[in-house]
């Protein structure tokens, strides 16, 4: 049976591919026709109002994840898909950190074709990683794992 936290964790897994998705096509790619007169008002917009999507539903992803772990693993039923899902998590905290906040923290001072490019090409990582892990949420949803 199915409780809260894996509500949660489901819930924003599955939020989390669809928006990575649509960063990684649209949302990004669309940086460079931005007017560079208007290009770092832009980015201080884009910064700020992601920021009140992503940062709960990754927060929300990593602690149901965590408690999932937890919970498994005190009663003996750990698994390798919930390892695979804390590892995927952890990747994508660290590309966030590493990678992306860099590209944009850069952007802030103005239009760059090259850091843009960087940005799209360094979030291929966080790309993969949600869509691993949504596609083995779904598959623990639908009972094959």
């Amino acid at each position: 049976m199915m409780n809260i936290v894996d509500a949660i964790y489901i819930f924003s897994s599955i939020f989390m591919l669809g928006l990575i998705w649509v960063i990684q096509l649209v949302h990004y790619p669309s940086f460079l026709f931005v007017d560079n007169s208007k290009f770092v008002k832009f980015e201080k917009f884009h910064s700020q109002k992601i920021t009140y999507i992503v940062m709960p539903m990754m927060i929300a992803e990593i602690v149901s994840c965590s408690m999932i772990v937890v919970r498994d693993y005190w009663l003996g039923d750990g698994s390798w898909f919930w390892m695979i899902n804390m590892i995927s998590l952890l990747g994508i905290w660290l590309s966030t950190f590493c990678l992306s906040i860099p590209c944009h923290a850069k952007l802030r001072r103005g239009y760059c074709p090259a850091t843009i490019k960087r940005l799209i090409d360094t979030n291929w990582p966080r790309t993969f990683l949600w869509t691993v892990k949504g596609c083995l949420v779904i598959c623990w949803m639908c009972g094959f794992v």
